[in-house]
């Protein structure tokens, strides 16, 4: 097998539905390729939809008996697959035109040094959210469209299942795999993120949540890389990086999305000031166990397997 093409998703039939899709219609010439959806614990009705999809299409599904995270999805997938090389997607993106071939023109004329592409991720849509999650010069290095040589992911130890959400767990693992070779950028192999719906009491309700993850994994990712951390960030250090979180979180959100857009789109600034607020709050509420943590100095305590 020369290439495994792994999925991970929780909760999101119809955004899986149209990647899965416009990956199929690039896989029909191709016979020695294998894709891999791994279920993190999707709700019951939801979860038959995606086995019934994938079942259609011919591709294989693994589902995840407790939600595990994301990065433990995706060594899950590692574990199943066979390719030489192994390429990450998010359920959120589609392939663009000539994704699968330029990925099978590129990877043989690789030097050996090369171990992994980060592709273009170009965001759809023009709400607010829409344009956040892109990579359009390289050095982001967004598990959304990652393409790794197995080898190396397996020495590497995979993605560290401790990260339990979807901050940070992509940067961790390019550090140390830059430890092992280097990664290479290709424009060529190319993603659209999908527009992203934000219902208003849902994204409020969760946002307590995402802070706190937020701060785990920032605070998990500087611990165990501190020498490193900078090259990912805006701050040298986990500490500066929660003081701009304190005092400037809800001004960061609005400042990034432009005054324009904020007026263009009133109902999901209404919801960006109310959930941003929230989450600045809580990084107040939060302040007294990370000043433990940071003044000890300690790593958060690791949980879970790597990869082997």
């Amino acid at each position: 097998m020369y290439l495994s093409i792994i999925i991970p998703t929780y909760n999101r039939f119809a955004q899986l539905s149209l990647c899965l899709r416009s990956l199929a219609s690039q896989l029909i010439v191709h016979s020695d390729i294998e894709v891999i959806i791994v279920d993190d614990h999707s709700d019951i009705q939801i979860a038959k939809d995606i086995k019934a999809l994938c079942h259609q299409l011919n591709f294989s599904y693994i589902s995840h008996s407790k939600n595990s995270g994301c990065a433990q999805a995706r060594n899950t997938g590692t574990i199943r697959s066979k390719g030489k090389w192994i390429a990450f997607l998010d359920d959120d993106v589609q392939v663009n035109e000539n994704w699968l071939n330029n990925i099978l023109l590129i990877t043989p004329q690789l030097p050996k040094n090369i171990i992994a592409i980060e592709g273009l991720v170009k965001g759809s849509g023009d709400g607010l959210w829409d344009r956040e999650v892109q990579n359009l010069q390289g050095n982001s290095f967004l598990s959304c469209n990652y393409i790794i040589r197995r080898s190396a992911l397996i020495l590497a130890g995979g993605f560290d299942p401790n990260f339990s959400g979807p901050f940070c767990e992509d940067h961790e693992l390019t550090v140390r795999l830059q430890k092992i070779g280097e990664i290479q950028f290709e424009r060529f192999i190319s993603v659209t993120h999908l527009p992203r719906k934000i219902q208003f009491l849902n994204h409020i309700r969760k946002a307590p949540w995402r802070m706190r993850t937020l701060l785990i994994s920032e605070f998990y990712f500087y611990s165990k890389h501190p020498n490193d951390y900078y090259r990912f960030r805006n701050y040298s250090t986990f500490k500066e990086t929660y003081k701009s979180i304190f005092f400037r979180h809800t001004l960061n959100c609005l400042r990034r999305r432009g005054f324009w857009r904020l007026i263009r789109k009133p109902h999901q600034a209404l919801i960006l000031i109310f959930t941003s607020a929230i989450e600045q709050i809580c990084s107040w509420i939060f302040l007294p166990e990370y000043l433990k943590l940071i003044n000890s100095n300690k790593n958060l305590p690791s949980s879970k397997r790597k990869l082997k």
